[in-house]
């Protein structure tokens, strides 16, 4: 069965039969926001660390699989029918859009009972999911803007049908207790700590966690709300689940407001197209204040430029990074991965370690000594400055008998004597003496050796000498 194809000129996997044998997965972000989402738009989001800072929550090993997501419903307000933007979660029946005869081109039958046709496009920290049902053709494009601990999904609306349409448009998340243990074992304190509110059409997800701070979120959209939920036992309605909520089916949220319970968000707006018309709606997650982040964010992305612009930066930022390095074989299938795939999965690890993914569930955070070393040979020709900020912290988590910390938690790491040598492994600190060497090599700073880093327990002393008591040790 085929489900797709790799495009090296848009740098680019496509799929074009959603139904994949397992979740293909695209990463979102920077260095501080990671939006980890699926062929079919399903996937979790993060702010800084997968388990202490938790914003999307997803079911791991679960029946449905791959749920839940970021889910955008369209239903048309004359009969009735709904559909989702991706193949998942309503899931009507398909046409295989990578038969050529078919596409996006020609007209589809206009009925209620007709086929719809799904693609989506991986692209580096771009994700674009196309559908088309009854004339209607669908675009979302998701990204996370550059310097925002956030996630855009812009999406483009375009009747290709000889008559106007009436549609309702929801977008939805669900939300985590951000700790990914306490949300997944403590479900009686999950229950009741939840804080929901709506203002201005965006929602303020907040937790009553005292005496600790408030993390916050928010979900807001570039449309004219028309009702919201933030309760997912109403938006869904009780044994139902993401593929049939009562909202959609009513034409309507409830306009709940959740205070305890599982909280969700829903937004809905409504569209009229007249044939050919053409809309564009985001729908904007993130961390931090509703009020004052999330009025921000909804402002700036209402301009359909801003979301181009946006776009154009994390693309720029992805083609000069690929441009550092690039092969050329007689194997068309080598050269794909050599050139882009393998190499973005290089800057994956190197921002988020081995901690975050769909068989990695993000508990086991922080990150190991062994790997982050590894994980810095693979970007050090495209992004050299950021690979000595990562050197320099790992040496600040060596002992000063020049053994290294097998694993420890950059965020909530601190150097002093609390930090005792338990356990001896016998090749964390030397993966040291092979990749500040690699980094000299690449980039001729020498000036690094004399450059005087703290050990993780007690002392100090030149990166040179830390990698002679590394050799000591041993």
């Amino acid at each position: 069965m085929k489900y797709g194809y790799f495009s090296d000129d848009a740098k680019e996997y496509c799929i074009t039969r959603p139904d994949t044998p397992a979740s293909w997965v695209n990463y979102l972000g920077t260095e501080q926001y990671c939006a980890i989402v699926s062929n079919n738009a399903a996937g979790y989001a993060f702010h800084r660390s997968p388990k202490t800072g938790r914003l999307l929550r997803f079911r791991f090993n679960s029946v449905p699989t791959d749920r839940p997501g970021r889910y955008f419903y369209l239903r048309d307000a004359d009969d009735g029918d709904y559909w989702s933007v991706t193949w998942q979660p309503v899931a009507k029946p398909f046409i295989d859009s990578s038969d050529p005869s078919l596409g996006f081109s020609g007209p589809l039958d206009e009925g209620k009972n007709s086929k719809a046709s799904y693609t989506c496009r991986h692209r580096p920290g771009v994700s674009v999911f196309e559908a088309r049902y009854r004339n209607i053709f669908a675009e979302v494009t998701a990204f996370v803007p550059k310097g925002e601990a956030a996630e855009v999904w812009s999406l483009k609306l375009e009747n290709r049908g000889s008559t106007a349409r009436r549609l309702d448009l929801f977008g939805y998340v669900e939300w985590c207790f951000w700790h990914i243990q306490q949300d997944s074992m403590n479900f009686q304190y999950i229950l009741y700590t939840c804080r929901m509110d709506q203002e201005d059409g965006i929602i303020d997800y907040s937790l009553r966690l005292w005496p600790l701070e408030e993390p916050k979120g928010f979900f807001a959209s570039t449309g004219e709300i028309k009702s919201f939920d933030t309760d997912r036992d109403v938006f869904l309605g009780n044994y139902r689940h993401e593929g049939i909520p009562q909202a959609v089916e009513n034409g309507s949220c409830a306009n709940s407001r959740a205070i305890g319970g599982t909280p969700c968000g829903a937004l809905q707006t409504s569209v009229e197209l007249a044939p050919g018309e053409v809309k564009t709606i985001s729908f904007i997650c993130g961390v931090g204040d509703a009020k004052t982040v999330g009025v921000e964010l909804r402002d700036r992305f209402s301009n359909p430029e801003a979301v181009q612009t946006a776009i154009a930066d994390i693309d720029h930022d992805w083609n000069e990074r690929l441009s550092a390095f690039s092969m050329h074989t007689p194997d068309p299938a080598l050269n794909s991965m050599g050139n882009i795939w393998n190499q973005v999965q290089c800057h994956t690890t190197f921002n988020w370690s081995r901690s975050a993914s769909f068989n990695e569930a993000g508990g086991r955070d922080g990150v190991g000594y062994r790997d982050t070393c590894q994980d810095a040979l693979g970007v050090l020709h495209s992004v050299p400055e950021r690979v000595r900020e990562k050197i320099i912290w790992l040496l600040r988590a060596q002992y000063a008998s020049g053994a290294a910390m097998h694993h420890f938690q950059p965020l909530e790491f601190h150097q002093g004597a609390h930090n005792h040598q338990a356990l001896d492994f016998s090749d964390d600190h030397l993966w040291l003496l092979v990749t500040v060497p690699a980094y000299i090599r690449e980039t001729g700073d020498f000036a690094i050796l004399s450059e005087t880093v703290s050990y993780a327990d007690a002392g100090s002393a030149s990166v040179w000498e830390h990698l002679l008591q590394a050799v000591e040790y041993s």
